[in-house]
């Protein structure tokens, strides 16, 4: 059996996470998961979760249900929490592929780093992410700046996220994309 090649994708939000997965979908066989999907339920937050790095987000439920049978080449169960309407949304049987990317905020967490094949870390600069925030979220993004982009910044200081990935890429062009897509062909598993 094939050991799939897993790929890690953090960064600012704004700067480009989604796009790439979905490009890499578009062109390789393979499972794209969500940290979204996984945050933590309120009930279960610590009353001080907001300055906890990594405190919103399902940390053991993300690695025993995707992260550890994806790295093993199994069926992963998946079932994503819609956290806007608060309630898990119905569970996936998804079969293994060669790739598996994690993408999303905090997918880089010392707990889940190490399953990693390959960490890349997505930037932009501050104007490019108020920008793209803008024309994403609209009016949300006052929400954004003053509580998730704190958050996130806290936690990349805190376990030295861009650092300790592989590559960080600026995505200021969509040529970059097209770049990490044929860099990724390279990758593409072998029989091991």
């Amino acid at each position: 059996m094939l050991k799939p090649f897993v790929i890690g994708i953090d960064g600012n939000c704004g700067s480009g996470k989604s796009t790439l997965s979905s490009l890499i979908k578009e062109q390789f066989d393979c499972n794209v998961f969500h940290m979204d999907d996984y945050y933590l339920p309120f009930e279960k937050r610590e009353t001080n979760w907001e300055m906890i790095p990594g405190g919103n987000i399902d940390i053991e439920r993300f690695y025993s249900q995707v992260l550890l049978p994806a790295k093993k080449g199994e069926i992963v169960r998946y079932q994503p929490y819609f956290c806007r309407e608060e309630r898990f949304l119905p569970e996936m049987f998804l079969e293994p592929k060669p790739f598996v990317i994690v993408e999303g905020s905090y997918s880089h967490l010392p707990q889940l780093a190490a399953a990693y094949d390959m960490k890349l870390f997505l930037t932009c600069s501050k104007d490019e992410q108020k920008r793209r925030l803008i024309r994403r979220e609209g009016e949300r993004f006052l929400f954004y700046e003053s509580r998730w982009i704190p958050m996130e910044e806290r936690y990349y200081r805190a376990f030295l996220i861009p650092e300790k990935a592989d590559m960080v890429i600026e995505t200021k062009e969509m040529e970059v994309y097209k770049e990490i897509l044929l860099m990724l062909q390279a990758y593409l598993p072998k029989e091991r």
